[in-house]
């Protein structure tokens, strides 16, 4: 009872209260309009007024200009480099992780075929001498001999430079910077671009993008840093010695022990001379011939004709042997060459300086073994060119992939038996 009749007084307090505040909005609103109404109208601008405001240069001007149309730059856009830039960059990060996961340190040869798989590109010499040139305090690389297909070759161990930490962990700043590397030369390469197109040292200093008319794939390739030279073809652990003066001892020696063999049967006595041997071989007894013999007969003459039939064959030179040997891995350096560029035709001297990087050859021989590739497996590959044999500067290599690289191996390696004569 006492709540019910204190409630209507409430009521009436709070009803005046916001009564009150109504009047002293309404209140505000008047004493606002009526001073608009007694504010004169603004006078128009005169001199002083222009005068003190900031008027923009020419140069102003036209940096603002530049900045408009200018594309900005980007150091983690792929847009930003050139496409062998990005595959230096890939290879580059490639052979971080193979650097990593290999110890802390590996040799070219023996960490080129990871790399490659990781980065699905070619890394031969010439790639390992950019990456060096972009960045030589990555790594240190001291020569060092390696084995590559049986043979001995001159290759460098990679090591990465630390600065105190893992290189797990300056990986990712390893990384931006030589990404930071590649921009700053396409950048440069910008610079030359926009001097040579009438813009003053301030205009270019002034931007911070590329121009709408640059193709960042014009950018100047990068110079490989000079490493070791890759041995000469058929280099082995015996090019060191003299090869005349080895042929010379072993045919010396085989001569003597053919002379003091004839000598001993020269010595011997002879089936007339000696009277003891006449009742033996004068009369042979005959011993029947058994089917395992008579076989075993047969067996040897087939024996005999197949070897004087390799005599009368025409020997196949050493220098032929070494190049039919080392066709297989040709057919899959190139396989693996055309797949990583996605490309079906490729200049025969752009495909002849990969094979020197990496199978140790120099151009004459790596054109030598791709025409001797061609005439072999024609469904596989050709050599565009009126003279398939000895090819041109303009002879381009044809891989058709009418039959799988596999099925090319097999037809290739049926082939060399044949020549061979096995």
């Amino acid at each position: 009872r006492l709540r019910s009749r204190k409630r209507p007084d409430a009521d009436a307090a709070a009803i005046e209260e916001t009564r009150a505040i109504q009047d002293a909005i309404r209140a505000r609103r008047e004493q606002a309009g009526s001073q608009a109404a007694a504010t004169p109208p603004a006078a128009a601008p005169g001199a002083a007024s222009f005068s003190a405001a900031h008027v923009q240069t020419a140069d102003e001007r036209q940096a603002q200009v530049l900045k408009r149309q200018f594309v900005r730059i980007n150091a983690r856009v792929d847009g930003a480099l050139p496409r062998d830039m990005r595959r230096l960059e890939s290879l580059f990060q490639a052979l971080e992780h193979t650097l990593m996961f290999g110890g802390g340190s590996a040799v070219y040869h023996t960490a080129r075929a990871a790399v490659e798989a990781m980065a699905r590109h070619t890394f031969g010499w010439r790639e390992l001498g950019q990456i060096l040139a972009v960045y030589p305090e990555a790594y240190t690389h001291t020569p060092q001999p390696a084995t590559l297909n049986g043979r001995r070759v001159q290759s460098v161990l990679l090591t990465p430079v630390a600065r105190g930490m893992a290189l797990a962990v300056e990986m990712e700043a390893r990384r931006d910077e030589f990404k930071r590397r590649l921009v700053a030369r396409v950048a440069d390469a910008h610079s030359r671009f926009l001097l040579a197109r009438g813009y003053s040292a301030d205009d270019v200093a002034a931007v911070d993008g590329w121009h709408p008319s640059f193709d960042i794939e014009t950018t100047p390739h990068v110079s490989p840093l000079p490493l070791p030279p890759t041995p000469p073809a058929g280099a082995s652990a015996v090019a060191a010695f003299d090869r005349e003066k080895l042929r010379h001892l072993i045919g010396g020696s085989r001569a003597e022990e053919q002379a003091r063999a004839e000598s001993k049967v020269a010595a011997l006595p002879t089936p007339t001379d000696s009277p003891l041997l006449q009742p033996a071989l004068a009369a042979p007894k005959e011993r029947p011939t058994s089917s395992a013999s008579a076989l075993l007969e047969r067996i040897r003459a087939k024996q005999r004709a197949k070897a004087q039939a390799a005599q009368q064959a025409p020997a196949v030179p050493p220098a032929t042997r070494s190049m039919y040997a080392r066709l297989p891995d040709i057919l899959g350096a190139i396989s693996f060459l055309y797949y990583s560029e996605r490309k079906h035709v490729l200049p025969l001297a752009y495909v002849a300086d990969k094979l020197c990087e990496g199978q140790g050859l120099d151009s004459a021989e790596a054109v030598q073994h791709m025409a001797q590739l061609a005439e072999f497996v024609p469904e596989w590959c050709t050599v565009d060119d009126p003279d398939p044999k000895n090819p041109g500067p303009d002879a381009r290599l044809r891989v058709t992939r009418a039959i799988s690289a596999q099925e090319a191996r097999s037809r290739l390696s049926a082939k060399i038996n044949e020549r061979m004569g096995a």
